[in-house]
Formats: structure tokens, sequence, C-alpha cells
């Protein structure tokens, strides 16, 4: 069964038993809670607001992941063995209850927080000593005035300022800063300014002022109790005590990433937490009792019970089980889980980026399976690449501990190594050399090829027809079934008859292939508005339309052709960088040519892959679900869990 049977739950549990049952049903993964409180309120019972949103929970996972992010940056630098011994090592297996035994015998909580204030305050030290630093730039040219502005300031009669002229080759500047009125001393230079001492009488204030924009003078901000120099030492001692704080932090969370597997665990409880304190707002309670709604799988009722009795005890919850009704199930209520074998659960993630199909429609899942195998083999056409997809797979699942994500592709591609290797067979490629044995020769065959690939798209369409076909019938929606399936396997196998008599001069099947298809034509815009008792006008219009779709079908048989392209594409980059390493001097070929064909080859089945994983889905999505899947259903969705940093213990 391909769409697992599923049954409404409700459970009723006293207040204080709720966070363990939650938990409970977080851990076994196979209930999708649904918003009772709504449906209470749908129905004008009053209920009470959720106690928490989960807001704090999800910040404190939030604060945590950012601390094992910081933490990360103060880690000792490992060699490639080490790296490789990490990525290795299991991760701890956990039930959620017993993570959160962990977690709360445990006191890094209030160290998470710290951690994330070290890293901000280490931030603005830097910033501070940025700022001191350019200060100290632009004061150490004056480093040999000692005398403080403000000493200056009192002098009767007579001001002093400190400022900058820019400089250029002639210091033009400069020589029009210079004034028998004025005394201007130079006291350093760079590249684009002057650095000067500007001494004039009180009574030449606004010659001066008028002198110095003319210059484009500018006055130097310094803090007039201290003078350059003192100003400059007074910084270099602010700046080594920032520098000091900063080495104390920077030891502090270097000796902090000891602690990173316990924040770890402490993250994935936040995030557990959180999920559960989501549902709040969806579970009905009162100063007793509490009520969960929601979806179970059928074959998983017993195991719930059991797993609950254990948890909080037979007499203290009662459970619900019902099926459900054909409203619930016409209205979409119902979620969908996906249950297939384990050849086809891995191409389950396909239909799933499309949508999963309605509770009543059918899985197509195991029709995709065989189909994208075909078109991901014939596109990758390789055997070596095959070859490599397997091993690497293999080692992977093998070698690492890897996510449940990783475990459902590293298994998708042990499985589509195989019909890229035989694919990789039957053309006759290793790598782009040629083998002594091949069925088909892309490059010599590709208008055979071509044809294959057409056949091959004809056999997709009419699969997804038939789909269609038998989805309307099952549902008595006959009309659709004829306009939208039947009349079209006809018509298409009239043109594919026509196609076959002209090519093979048999004018009987020309002649009987033409008929039906005139026949198949004129059927499919009479009947339409012939069924319908009302607005027959608009039914003759759509019937008319529905035919002018042949146009579509004409680029779904053309886009096909991409099986051929790009098995030819990926074939022949690899004969070009063969015959481009083959050109290279002979110990050049076997030195530096051992690791360019490596990265070429690697570079080209990385290309292919992601070519054939598109291009494929393309197929699927447009070609095959565009002519019978709608995929509207909702997607069973049990508590969230987050299993980066340990396994459920289930």
């Amino acid at each position: 069964m391909a769409i697992a049977e599923v049954n409404k739950v409700t459970l009723v549990t006293f207040r204080d038993k709720k966070d363990r049952v939650l938990k409970r049903l977080q851990n076994l993964q196979n209930v999708h809670v649904t918003d009772f409180n709504q449906t209470l309120q749908d129905q004008d019972f009053e209920t009470t607001l959720a106690s928490s949103d989960g807001s704090e929970s999800e910040k404190r996972y939030q604060e945590a992941e950012q601390a094992l992010n910081i933490l990360n940056e103060y880690q000792a630098s490992l060699s490639l063995l080490d790296k490789f011994k990490r990525a290795r090592k299991k991760r701890p297996v956990l039930s959620i209850e017993a993570l959160d035994s962990v977690t709360l015998n445990q006191n890094n909580g209030r160290r998470i927080h710290e951690i994330v204030a070290q890293q901000e305050e280490r931030h603005q030290i830097q910033g501070k000593i940025e700022n001191i630093d350019d200060t100290i730039d632009d004061l150490s040219p004056w480093k040999q005035v000692d005398v403080p502005l403000s000493a200056l300031q009192d002098i009767p009669y007579v001001t002093v300022r400190y400022g900058s002229v820019l400089n250029d080759d002639n210091r033009s500047h400069y020589k029009s800063l210079n004034d028998e009125a004025f005394y201007i001393e130079e006291i350093s230079s760079t590249d684009k300014q002057i650095n000067v001492l500007a001494v004039y009488e009180k009574k030449d204030a606004d010659h001066f002022a008028e002198v110095a924009e003319h210059a484009g003078f500018q006055d130097l901000s310094l803090d007039k109790t201290l003078s350059p120099a003192e100003r400059l030492d007074d910084l270099k001692t602010k700046r080594e005590a920032l520098k000091q704080r900063e080495k104390e932090i920077v030891d502090a969370l270097k000796n902090d990433t000891q602690i990173i597997p316990a924040i770890k665990l402490l993250s994935e409880a936040f995030y557990n937490r959180w999920q559960r304190q989501k549902l709040d707002h969806m579970i009905y309670h009162n100063d007793y009792l509490v009520v969960i709604q929601g979806w179970a799988i059928a074959d998983d009722i017993e195991d719930i019970q059991s797993q609950l009795d254990e948890s909080v005890g037979n007499p203290n919850y009662a459970m619900f089980v019902e099926k459900p009704t054909d409203d619930e199930i016409s209205d979409n209520e119902v979620p969908v889980k996906l249950k297939n074998n384990g050849l086809v659960a891995p191409f389950e993630m396909f239909t799933e980026m499309y949508g999963v199909p309605a509770y009543d429609a059918i899985d197509p899942t195991p029709q995709v399976m065989p189909f994208y195998a075909l078109f991901f083999g014939m596109m990758m056409g390789d055997l070596g690449y095959g070859i490599l997809l397997l091993v690497g797979s293999l080692l992977a699942r093998w070698l690492f501990d890897l996510s449940d994500t990783m475990q459902v592709i590293t298994k998708l591609g042990v499985i589509l190594s195989i019909p890229t290797i035989i694919m990789g067979i039957a053309y006759g490629s290793f790598f782009g050399v040629s083998l002594p044995f091949k069925l088909i020769d892309p490059l010599n065959d590709a208008i055979t090829l071509m044809a294959i690939s057409v056949v091959i798209g004809a056999i997709t369409i009419y699969a997804g027809l038939l789909t269609k076909t038998y989805l309307e019938l099952r549902h008595k929606n006959y009309l659709t079934a004829f306009t939208d399936g039947i009349s079209w396997l006809v018509l298409l196998s009239s043109f594919f008859g026509l196609g076959a008599g002209a090519m093979l001069n048999m004018p009987l099947v020309l002649k009987v292939s033409g008929v039906i298809a005139i026949v198949t034509v004129v059927a499919m815009i009479a009947v339409p508005p012939l069924v319908a008792s009302e607005h027959k006008g608009a039914a003759l219009g759509g019937s008319v339309y529905n035919v002018y779709g042949v146009t579509s079908y004409i680029g779904d048989f053309v886009s096909f052709t991409r099986l051929m392209a790009l098995g030819l594409s990926s074939g022949s980059i690899a004969m070009a960088f063969n015959l481009l390493v083959s050109l290279l001097p002979g110990p050049a070929r076997f030195t530096v040519g051992i690791a360019l064909i490596v990265l070429l080859h690697a570079f080209n089945m990385f290309l292919s892959v992601l070519s054939a994983y598109v291009h494929s889905l393309r197929l699927i999505f447009v070609e095959f679900f565009g002519k019978f899947y709608e995929g509207t259903g909702n997607k069973f969705t049990p508590i969230g869990i987050l299993q980066k940093y340990t396994h459920l213990d289930r």
C-alpha cells in the first residue's frame, strides 16, 4: 500500500501529564497533531488561550546554535585524518526523555549566554581598537608636539592652531598658506598632506580665515588637555588594555570548546521543547485535563498505546480511535503518509517535492521509480561514472554517521548507479573510453538513440494518461475520463499509426489510422456539449480548446530527446578530456596528466549528475505528473524533532 492508512486519535490526560505524553508522541514520530482548539471554536465552544508559544525555547535554541558557531571558530585546527575520524564518530542514541534528563543535569545554559555575550564584547573591543589605531595614525605626525593645546589658548594677543593642507608636487597649498602676517611651521608631511603649526595675532583672525579657506587648511581635532605626544601614550595604554581583555576572552572561549558536546545536547533539547510548546495553542486544556487530537498511522496504534502505558500509565490517559469520515477525506483534512518498500521509498522525496497525493488518490512514487531511474541512467550513460556513484554512495553510508536525509540521498545514489552502469555498458563507455562491446553508439547512432528517447517518452505519457483514466473512472467521472484520458490515448495511437503507415508504406494502416484520428477529434469536440445539461456553448469552447492541446503533446515528445542529448554530451565531454590529456608529452601525461584527468572527470561527473537529476525531475514533473497528478494532499507531519547531534532512540 503506497499511502498508509491513518486513524483519528483523541487523547485525554491530566494537565500535569501533558508534557510526558507529548514527549512520548514526539519520540514515536507517528502522530500528526491537529488544531483541536480551532475545531472547538468552530463549534462556538469556549477555549483557553495557550500558556506558551515556545518563543523562549526557540530563543534559547538559536542562542545555543550561535554559541556552537562561535566556539567552532576557536577550536584547534584538525588534520585531515582527525577530521575524517570526527566525521566517522557516531552520534549518541537518546530518547526525548533521556535527552531532557541529560541536559537538566548540566549547568551550561548560563554559559551559553556568556559565550554569546563574550563574542559580542570581543567584536566591540575590535571596533574600539580599530578606532584607536585610526586615531594613532592621525596623531603620529604630531608626536613631536609636547605642549597641550589648552596651554596655548591663553596666550594674549596670539592664536595657535594645528592643522593640515593637501600635499601636491608643487606644495602649492602649503605655499598659499604662507603670509608675512602669520608664522607657519611644517611639523611633518606625507604624500597626501602637510601638517603645520599656524600662529597669528588675534587681530589677523579674519585674514587668516580667508587665507586658510583658500589653502584648504583643516584644523586637527585634539584633546585640548593633553599634548599630541601625551595623547598618543594614553591611546597606546588603552589599546594594550583592550588587547589584554580580548586575549582573556579568546582564552576563555578556547577553553569552552571542551563543552561543545554538552551544548549540542542542550541545543537539541531546546529545539525539541520548542516544537512541543508550539502545539500548546492547538491543544484544549482546562484546570484539570488536556485534550490532544490528531492522526496516527493505523498500524502504529497499538504501539502508541503501549508507549503511553509505559510513560504515563493506563489510568492516567484515555485514547479514542476513529476512522476518517468521508467529509474529512473530501475536505483534504486527512494527512498523507507515503509507505513504500525499500527500493521505492527513496523516490518519495520527489513526490513530496511536487506535493503529496490526496488521501483518496494514489501514490505515484512506484511509477516514478522506474521512469526516473531510466531517465537518469540514459543521461549519465557511463560505466565508470556509474561505478564511482555506487562505490561513493556505499562508502558514505559505511564510513560516516549520516543524517536521515543523507541516508535517503546515498541510498538513492546506490539505486541510480545501477541504471547508469547498465546504460554505460549499452553505450560502451568507460570514463569516455570506448569499450569493445556496445549495444548502441551514441555518437554514430544519434538518430536511433533519439528515436528510442521518443518511444520512452511515449511510454511515459501513455502511463500518465492511463493513470488519469483509471483515477477518473474510479471516481465515476466518466466524461473527464474520456476527454482527458481515453480520447488522447486513441488519438496519439492513431498518430503513431499514421507515422508507421507512411514510413512502412502500409496504405491500410494509414487509412484506418486516419479515420480513427478524425472520429476521435470529432468525438472530443462533440461529446462534452452533448453531455452537458447546461452551458453547452462553454462546453463546446472547452472541447475545442482541449483538441488544441495536441500542440503541447508535440512539445512533450520533443522534450524527451534530452535523454539522447544529455547522454551524448556527457560522453563527448569525457572523450574530449581524454583526448586533451593524451596530447600532453609523455612525462607530463603520467604526472600532471593523471591529476588533470582525475579533476576533469570529477568535474564532468558532477555536471552529469546535476544535469541528470534536474532534467529527470523535469520530465517527471511536467511530462508525467502533468497528465494526471495534482499533489494537493496534506502531508503527514509528526511533532518536529532535531536529530542533528543525536540519534533518536525510538
